[in-house]
């Protein structure tokens, strides 16, 4: 199974690699992904890039499906300089942060339900591939709200004019591996202002706080097939402080 970071970074090397040198990419590649794969999957999915690329007027079919609608975000509506970096970041093995910020909020599969579980990476550091797209639902359905009803003021984004507030894992996406299904789903993802955010990290009544959140989301998790008592979510940020 090839995931959407892994396609993006095919297309950044055949738009923006001029050596077109297969066998160093895959090379990057193997390290980055820590995946076995041959260069001749590879040469398929480049192929891929090609046929959908507008210059070479090639006859497009279903299987390209994924790749156009990824040159349609990032070459089509001016992101080429993201895709640039994350490809820089790519060479260099750093983490690639996929943070955009303009998303199509509406989707007609809202529910919660389980998710197969996502990529964990290894760059220098263990990281699991998250999904900013649901992270932007998340906070949008807590309509830029803290979900804690605290009284902190909380200021205005630039980007897109809403109250700032920061999706937060309830159960840390660093015990993934402890999990069948995805934990980077909208049912753990809870929407905090900045100062209840490190309070609920470091703070003397973190613990409460986690409490109240686990009681609010508890029945969401078990829909998406996530389970955990209160003793191990507890456990769980105790290994934090």
């Amino acid at each position: 199974m090839m995931y959407d970071l892994e396609k993006t970074l095919i297309l950044a090397f055949y738009k923006f690699d001029k050596t077109h040198n297969m066998d160093r990419f895959a090379k990057h590649y193997r390290t980055y992904f820590k995946k076995d794969i041959s260069l001749q999957t590879l040469r398929y999915e480049y192929a891929k890039c090609r046929n959908i690329d507008p210059a070479t007027n090639m006859k497009q079919d279903e299987s390209s499906k994924e790749y156009v609608e990824l040159w349609t975000y990032y070459i089509s509506q001016g992101r080429e300089e993201l895709l640039k970096d994350m490809y820089r970041c790519f060479k260099k093995g750093e983490v690639i942060e996929m943070n955009h910020e303009e998303f199509d909020l509406t989707s007609d599969d809202r529910k919660d339900r389980p998710v197969e579980k996502p990529q964990i990476l290894t760059v220098n550091e263990t990281k699991v591939q998250r999904d900013p797209l649901v992270l932007a639902r998340a906070l949008e359905a807590a309509e830029f709200k803290c979900e804690l009803a605290c009284s902190n003021t909380l200021f205005v984004r630039k980007s897109n004019k809403e109250f700032y507030t920061e999706g937060h894992h309830l159960i840390p996406l660093k015990y993934q591996k402890d999990f069948a299904y995805s934990l980077d789903v909208e049912a753990n993802i809870v929407s905090l202002c900045p100062t209840c955010h490190r309070e609920l990290h470091y703070g003397e009544d973190g613990k409460e706080k986690v409490k109240e959140l686990y009681a609010k989301r508890i029945e969401r998790l078990k829909t998406c097939k996530i389970s955990v008592s209160l003793e191990q979510l507890l456990a769980m940020y105790e290994d934090e402080s």
